[in-house]
């Protein structure tokens, strides 16, 4: 006959009130009778676990009292309720040739062996009625809850002036006794992140102008080998196409949480620039008389978040804690007085290179003279330096007012021997020839303007 032990225990019937001796009781034992009847000089019950034979013992009740003894032990060692998953067989057996008696340490080993299946009393979180994962017990379940919320709580937090109003999940949230193996449950901090991290969801992206794998993934906080691997037959990236679909395998929680939250912060308020005109002062002179000040406003504003991302904002309030001071600038109007005699000089001898125009697709508003680097440019007439410094594409430049509208450029100098403001008679040195700016090489780049408008230099002084 054949005594099948391979069924669950339940603690509390073996385990006796405070600590008393084990009561053992065993449900649905199945007994075979063998076909041959006769009893040999030998009688002994012959022992196997999940078909494997271990050993023999003379009395089936040796293997139950060890079998309690190991849930005893187990409980008392980690408080959990061993279920006993291997099927374990107590057959009556009469032979001659009988198995080693039963090794009691090796037979409660071989029952806790990784090749055998045992399990624990746990706790299921589920989700929305779907279980998600399982923890040791209900305390480590709520535990863990508290932390999904702690979690997206502290990031909130961790702004200025921010105070997180309310917070919940939107699923429902719920846990149920189980039992599972040893292996399968989780830790507080993983089973948080398996709630806040979730499964992964498959999205598509649609390539746009410009679009490479690097900008892809940079866009969707993944990288390039995500990206690879979740679209293998992507073999050569050089060869994306505008309007191509990538797919992007990006988590979707298991849990979302909402949020709404107040933030108090201050905003500059730009100040504004009033120019007042000043008839003392040289149009190239600008002063500022009262300097600009930013004002600062107070705004409160309540925010929504789902997974910590805003998806509405809404301003409560609005506060002016400073008013912006103007700033005020006095701009020079003063008439300059005619310096010019009315027939200019060349400023520098060389060949033109560059004739005023159209060339190369783009219009050249004065003439290029050759010079070689450090040659003298001269003032074309008498008049007031407006400009002396750098002027972009220009480089190094000089502007002279001459008086009646008329007013000459000097471009890419190597250096500048007058300032703004100056006095400067016609034939003057006021720099020296370089290839500063926009410039292909050294020569100097000269303009004449007339009430602001540029004309030919050399059709200029024909006319003169």
């Amino acid at each position: 006959m054949t005594k099948d032990l391979g069924q669950s225990y339940d603690l509390k019937r073996i385990l006796g009130v405070a600590g008393a001796a084990i009561l053992i009781v065993f449900v649905g034992l199945v007994f075979m009778l063998q076909g041959n009847e006769e009893i040999a000089a030998k009688e002994y019950y012959e022992v196997r676990v999940d078909g494997k034979i271990i050993g023999s013992v003379e009395d089936p009740e040796i293997v139950e009292e060890v079998i309690a003894e190991l849930i005893s032990e187990t409980f008392e060692e980690t408080g959990k309720i061993l279920e006993i998953e291997s099927k374990i067989e107590v057959e009556y057996k009469v032979d001659s040739d009988r198995p080693e008696s039963l090794n009691i340490p090796y037979f409660k080993e071989t029952l806790l062996a990784d090749n055998y299946d045992y399990s624990v009393n746990a706790v299921a979180i589920f989700v929305d009625g779907q279980e998600v994962t399982v923890v040791e017990n209900e305390f480590a379940a709520k535990s863990v809850i508290a932390k999904v919320e702690e979690h997206y709580r502290d990031i909130l937090s961790a702004r200025d002036g921010v105070s997180v109003e309310e917070l919940f999940i939107e699923e429902d949230i719920t846990f149920s006794e189980t039992t599972a193996l040893p292996e399968e449950i989780k830790s507080e901090d993983s089973a948080l992140q398996i709630l806040l991290r979730g499964t992964d969801k498959v999205e598509e992206y649609v390539v746009k102008s410009g679009d490479s794998l690097w900008s892809i993934a940079s866009k969707n906080n993944m990288t390039e080998a995500d990206i690879k691997e979740a679209n293998p037959e992507i073999t050569d990236p050089k060869r994306l196409q505008i309007g191509d679909t990538v797919n992007l395998v990006v988590p979707e929680p298991y849990v979302n949480v909402y949020s709404r939250e107040t933030r108090v912060y201050t905003q500059s308020i730009p100040f504004r620039t009033q120019t007042v005109y000043d008839n003392t002062m040289w149009p190239w002179e600008q002063s500022t008389r009262v300097a600009g000040v930013n004002g600062v406003r107070e705004i409160t504003e309540e925010v929504v978040r789902l997974n910590g991302q805003v998806v509405e904002r809404n301003v409560l309030n609005e506060q002016v804690l400073r008013e912006p001071t103007t700033r005020v600038v006095a701009q020079g109007t003063k008439e300059i007085p005619s310096k010019g005699t009315g027939a200019m000089i060349w400023p520098l001898q060389g060949p033109i290179t560059s004739p005023y125009g159209w060339r190369w697709s783009s219009f050249h508003s004065g003439v290029d003279i050759a010079a070689t680097t450090g040659t003298p440019i001269k003032a074309a007439d008498s008049g007031y330096v407006t400009t002396a410094g750098w002027r972009g594409n220009y480089g190094q430049t000089v502007i002279i007012e001459h008086g009646n509208g008329v007013s000459t450029l000097y471009a890419h100098m190597s250096s500048i021997a007058v300032k703004v403001g100056q006095e400067v008679s016609k034939g003057q040195v006021i720099g020296y020839v370089g290839s500063t700016g926009r410039s292909t090489g050294p020569h100097l780049h000269f303009e004449v303007r007339v009430n602001g408008s540029t004309v030919d230099p050399v059709k200029y002084y024909q006319s003169q």
